[in-house]
């Protein structure tokens, strides 16, 4: 911005001529008197205003009107005059999640955001600080972690007047989980504030943080136990909210034996099951499906522990976990497979005496001496003669 100044001589048309200090006029001739009339009246052509002023005491007395003019004497417009010159600083921010370089990020205890602020209107050589505070969004409040509100400082000397700086927040993390943040931002020049950038709806200064549970149940039973046996499908639904909607996402469960709070290891690997999704919606749910021999882990509890990564064009980043050793939703008990039943067992008999004395008459039919052939079975105690 720069300032353009006129300074005008303001003259009482009934008083000018006769003022008893001014000797001017005293040594002028006609000519000189004629040549300053007519400059007079030229510059009153383009620039003068002529005003009547009325004036009225508090008497009531008949207002005074008399003409007053005002002769422009004095003209600074430069646009090139730095001191005529104001600069009004300008800011916008973008943040970002130092480790995916997206606006998610994960509620960690050494969470890193970079917010990229870019400026204009700063005055090149001199010397600024930046001054970042995280917000709430559904409050408008500051986010306070671990006693003391999110901030960052960043001092920079601005080469140019356009540019922009990095201010960088370093906190903890950890109990921000399904909050959505936005990154205000002020910046300084020798204490005092001259821009500053602070809309709580501004998509590009806020940043998401997703937060994920989860709920195991065996796919046959539809509840958290499962038979221990060859086939053992476990479907654990994960349920997230507070994604970037049409983003590409993978969800990585993982099988833990509560007793060991281990990994569980089947031949030689880790139970593990992966599901990748867009997320049609900042929220829902997708399923993540596990299969495995289950034989001899009678009486074992198993916990699925699952991961929630961003997928980019760099890489998969962890965004999101949820990892409880002791979240009964998150349990399965292994249990027993049923006994077989007593008839069960003799139907099986039945259907070998049967594929015996078959096998024995084809036999038969091939000799002609063979006139009888009797076979003594002892099944399970029981004697049975073909």
């Amino acid at each position: 911005m720069v300032l353009f100044e006129k300074l005008y001589l303001v003259k009482n048309a009934d008083n000018a001529d006769a003022n008893p200090d001014d000797t001017s006029s005293k040594d002028k001739t006609p000519d000189d008197t004629q040549k300053a009339s007519e400059s007079e009246n030229t510059q009153n052509k383009t620039d003068n205003t002529s005003n009547k002023v009325e004036v009225d005491n508090e008497n009531n007395n008949p207002a005074d009107n008399s003409e007053v003019k005002e002769v422009l004497i004095a003209v600074h417009e430069d646009y090139s005059d730095e001191n005529q010159t104001i600069c009004v600083p300008q800011i916008k921010t973008t943040a970002k999640d130092a480790k995916s370089g997206t606006s998610m990020f994960y509620a960690e205890k050494s969470a890193k955001i970079v917010d990229t602020v870019s400026y204009r209107n700063l005055v090149p050589g001199k010397k600024y600080k930046v001054v970042g505070t995280a917000v709430d969004k559904s409050n408008g409040a500051p986010v306070i972690a671990n006693g003391n509100n999110v901030t960052a400082e960043a001092e920079f000397v601005a080469k140019e007047a356009t540019g922009k700086v990095d201010v960088v927040f370093t906190f903890d993390a950890s109990l921000l989980a399904g909050r959505t943040i936005v990154m205000f931002e002020d910046v300084y020049y020798e204490n005092n504030l001259i821009a500053t950038h602070a809309d709580i709806t501004d998509e590009a200064q806020t940043l998401y943080v997703p937060k994920i549970g989860t709920t195991a149940i065996d796919g046959e039973r539809k509840d958290h136990s499962s038979t221990a046996d060859s086939s053992v499908t476990i479907v654990d639904s994960v349920a997230y909210r507070n994604l970037v909607q049409g983003q590409t996402y993978r969800v990585t469960g993982k099988l833990m034996d509560k007793a060991t709070g281990k990994a569980l290891v089947i031949d030689g690997k880790e139970v593990t099951a992966v599901t990748e999704f867009t997320a049609a919606g900042t929220e829902g749910v997708v399923d993540v499906t596990f299969r495995f021999n289950g034989k001899g882990m009678t009486g074992k509890q198993l916990v699925v522990f699952e991961q929630l990564d961003v997928v980019t064009a760099d890489g998969a980043y962890a965004i999101a976990s949820h990892n409880d050793i002791n979240d009964a939703a998150q349990t399965i008990t292994m249990i027993a497979p049923p006994k077989p039943k007593t008839g069960d067992y003799m139907s099986v008999v039945m259907y070998v005496l049967a594929g015996i004395a078959g096998v024995m008459a084809v036999i038969c039919s091939f000799f002609t001496f063979c006139n009888e052939v009797t076979i003594t079975l002892t099944i399970c105690t029981k004697k049975y003669r073909i």
